[in-house]
């Protein structure tokens, strides 16, 4: 009996360590950026017109990352060393804050994008000190869920009953859907999964994409079949930027692989076929709705082209310091038609437009000098000799970098919402924490 409560009481500590606590709460964050369903605080309303963006929304997420970076900050105050990691790779988004906080003006709705803006510094520097391996595996299985809820909404035509996990109501006749105008009336939908757009769902998908490529150099080709299944949701999506941003990732990562000579030449060929192949049946089933995603001259690519054109007027008279974290909208429902409906009131469609329209020219040199420091620690480790295994995570890392880059380009939801927000710097942490443990060596937290 006594021997039986010693290894009760060894089995409860070893449940409660900090290591089994953290990869819990790490696993349950990214599930959350996948539930959509938060806690509404206030609505968003710029004066009668309702506007989604400007809701003041907590999730589950939010929750989940402060007891995420608690259980980090005590294993970082045993670990010092690790910490010192920060000195220099923080110094620019410090920067970045002060600039916002100290030159851009005060106005209508900065506070909550302010602490939107702590929110995702600090979620930068929890997924800093985590394991692409974790991360990779946990967006697999993630992705093959949404990419199945994905394939089904967009067989059936309209939502599938998740509304708990944030599921939107979604159907061909609903104004404000993401459909397809296909050439005999018929209006097809877009696929959601349980994210608030098909372009949101799509850079989640793309995302997950990479990380099963990643388990099927490194692990076992077995993983080929979730991330066949991740494709065709990806495909589902009818993401114009995705389908390029995914070309381009696949084309850098096998080019990369094949200079690197990371993994057998004959398993990149073979392995590129396959995708080839996945491609081909994705033709194959939706090639009449993929042909009609094919071209420009589209309203939707009109109205991007317009509220850029926006993000450029504003930029011109806010160039220094820019109009304030969180009030581009604001200056966007100036220069619409009085007469518009509530949905025509959005950012412009470029990161890079919306960083410089609310922090100026001088919050987008710094945050662009923090992806350029990102890209050239890349550039000089890809052309490092090191363990293959890692040289094949920093190919993947990099590869899916400049398709993210790609992807900021066409859209705004890295930048305004919330949980893709969250996707983002994490990713971003990632990344960054990649390169320099190959640099220290450190002990992986999350292994």
């Amino acid at each position: 009996m006594k021997q039986f409560l010693i290894n009760l009481n060894n089995h409860i500590k070893s449940l409660l360590s900090i290591k089994v606590l953290y990869n819990s709460c790490l696993i349950l964050f990214l599930i959350s950026l996948t539930f959509w369903h938060g806690k509404l605080i206030h609505f968003g309303f710029i004066g009668n017109k309702s506007v989604d963006l400007l809701n003041t929304i907590i999730y589950p997420s939010d929750i989940l990352l402060v007891l995420l970076s608690i259980i980090s900050l005590v294993y970082l105050v045993k670990n010092v060393d690790r910490a010192l990691i920060y000195r220099n790779r923080f110094t620019l988004i410090i920067l970045l804050i002060l600039t916002i906080y100290f030159l851009a003006p005060r106005g209508t709705y900065n506070l909550y994008y302010e602490i939107r803006l702590i929110e995702y510094i600090l979620c930068f520097i929890t997924f800093y000190h985590v394991e692409y391996h974790i991360f990779a595996k946990s967006l697999y299985y993630l992705g093959i869920v949404e990419s199945l809820i994905a394939i089904i909404q967009f067989h059936l035509k309209h939502s599938i009953g998740l509304h708990f996990f944030g599921e939107p109501l979604i159907n061909a006749y609903t104004d404000g859907v993401a459909k397809i105008d296909m050439p005999n009336g018929l209006k097809v939908i877009r696929a959601y999964g349980t994210f608030n757009h098909p372009n949101s769902l799509s850079a989640f998908l793309l995302l997950a994409f990479a990380a099963g490529l990643f388990l099927v150099y490194k692990n076992s080709p077995k993983y080929f079949i979730g991330l066949f299944f991740i494709f065709l949701g990806l495909i589902t999506t009818f993401s114009r930027a995705a389908y390029l941003s995914l070309f381009i990732f696949i084309v850098i990562a096998t080019i990369l692989l094949f200079v690197k000579k990371t993994v057998e030449t004959k398993k990149i060929i073979v392995y590129t076929a396959i995708i080839l192949v996945f491609f081909g049946c994705s033709l194959a089933v939706y090639g009449k709705y993929m042909s009609k995603r094919a071209t420009i001259e589209d309203s939707s690519t009109y109205e991007r082209i317009q509220y850029d054109e926006y993000g450029v007027s504003l930029f011109k008279n806010h160039w220094l310091v820019g109009s304030g974290i969180g009030n581009i909208l604001y200056g966007v429902a100036k220069l619409v038609p009085k007469d518009s409906p509530d949905w025509v009131i959005q950012p412009p469609h470029n990161y890079f437009e919306i960083v410089s329209g609310e922090t100026g020219i001088i919050g987008l040199i710094i945050f662009l000098l923090f992806l350029l420091k990102i890209f050239i620690d890349y550039a000089k480790a890809l052309r490092d000799r090191g363990p293959t295994q890692k040289q094949l995570e920093l190919t993947i890392l990099f590869s899916t970098f400049i398709s993210i880059l790609l992807m900021m380009q066409f859209d705004h939801y890295f930048y305004d919402v919330p949980l893709m927000a969250l996707l983002f710097w994490s990713f971003l942490g990632i990344i960054s924490g990649a390169v320099s443990r190959r640099k220290i060596n450190a002990i992986p937290l999350s292994k």
